[in-house]
């Protein structure tokens, strides 16, 4: 892969410049040449020849301990948080190595996440929804997306396996680079607390942040709510923001709608929020809905709010479903402005695999499969069949 315009990707003292003495980079340049880096990685399993590896000491692991299995596959230079004697090629000690991670793998795929539209979307429930419909509504509008989540990686028709909600560091920027070379100009992504919390998205420029709600999850690695928000929060503090979409009916919503209301200036982001009733605090643009109507394969309803009042119909089950709905719409007409051409498209709306999926038979039980996984998630799920059961009858 070659960054836009054909250009090769950088060699060593383009990666490294700034990061560490000039003194100590120049050395390392006069052992490992200057022909660009082959990749970065930091798994010892995954480096073939031409690459850097990343030694970092992890929860589980400590990446120091593979540094000679690295080099036997390849590697040419070791990026370590403490120096390594013995080890055959040139070791550099980055300092905050761990958390620069996603900037070095910027510079080697040359920034994809500045030449795309980026929305980032979390929450306890609904990311995945959330990014899904994002991309097949700014598909809709004639935009290429990608995704990146739990259900994989990719553009939606052509999805390829992913091992984590949110991809590493440096695997992230891979990702990027390669939605941007396969002609994508916006992506979707699922921001998990893991990957905000370990700095996984820090060198991105992301364009859109979305808040879904907050419930008890994750409390194993987080340790308490307080901590788990807090790791939420983080994306929308972000200094390059142009729009932060939040969940008026959440409390942690409204929370991060008083952190951020007082912002002020020329530079400052959009404020758009969501909801079936108005928020207590200021939007700049506001998307509420009314007179739902729960039926046996789908839900019928009215938007209100910044754009007038506008029917809908989705093929979706789960009154939840309309506020998933709700946070993609204010996301994509950041760049589309156009709600009544948006929701045109929400009664072809795909339903997410593996969320709220109905398959249905003739003469048989109707059949469901949803991911919920929480107190909270499963409870909202059972409630919302019920409601579409009754409904029915």
């Amino acid at each position: 892969m070659t960054l836009p315009g054909g250009q090769p990707r950088p060699n060593v003292a383009a990666l490294l410049e700034g990061l560490v003495p000039a003194p100590a980079l120049a050395a390392v340049v006069r052992g490992v040449g200057a022909a660009p880096v082959a990749g970065l990685t930091d798994d010892s399993r995954a480096v073939q020849p031409g690459m850097v590896f990343v030694a970092i000491r992890g929860d589980a692991h400590d990446g120091h301990r593979f540094a000679d299995a690295a080099v036997s596959a390849g590697a040419i230079l070791v990026l370590a948080e403490r120096a390594l004697p013995d080890c055959a090629v040139p070791v550099l000690v980055v300092p905050e190595l761990a958390s620069r991670r996603s900037e070095l793998a910027g510079r080697l795929w040359g920034h994809p996440s500045a030449a795309l539209d980026l929305i980032a979307v979390t929450g306890t429930n609904g990311k995945t929804s959330v990014a899904h419909y994002s991309c097949q509504l700014l598909d809709h509008f004639g935009e290429r997306c990608g995704y990146l989540g739990t259900i994989g990686w990719g553009p939606l028709d052509a999805l390829r396996p992913a091992r984590l909600t949110t991809a590493d560091a440096m695997g992230m920027q891979e990702r990027l680079a390669q939605l941007r070379q396969d002609g994508c100009t916006a992506v979707a992504l699922e921001a998990s607390s893991h990957a905000l919390a370990q700095d996984r998205l820090r060198a991105l420029t992301v364009d859109s942040a979305v808040f879904t709600n907050l419930s008890r999850d994750h409390l194993d690695y987080h340790g308490s709510m307080a901590a788990y928000a807090a790791a939420k929060a983080r994306l929308f503090e972000r200094a390059e923001l142009q729009q932060l979409v939040l969940n008026g009916d959440d409390a942690f919503g409204q929370e991060l709608l008083s952190r951020v209301a007082g912002t002020a200036g020329s530079a400052a982001p959009s404020l758009d929020c969501y909801g079936a009733s108005r928020p207590a605090g200021p939007c700049d643009r506001y998307l509420g809905w009314e007179s739902l109507e729960l039926h046996a394969t789908g839900i019928r309803g009215r938007w209100y709010g910044s754009w007038g009042t506008c029917a809908f119909e989705l093929p979706l089950l789960g009154a939840f479903a309309v506020a998933n709905v709700a946070a993609a719409l204010l996301a994509v007409l950041r760049q589309h402005d156009d709600l009544a051409r948006a929701v045109s498209h929400l009664a072809a709306l795909q339903g997410v695999p593996g969320r709220m999926e109905s398959f249905v038979r003739a003469g048989a039980p109707t059949v469901v499969v949803d991911y919920a996984h929480t107190p909270d998630a499963l409870a909202h799920a059972l409630q919302a069949l019920r409601a579409h059961g009754a409904a029915s009858l």
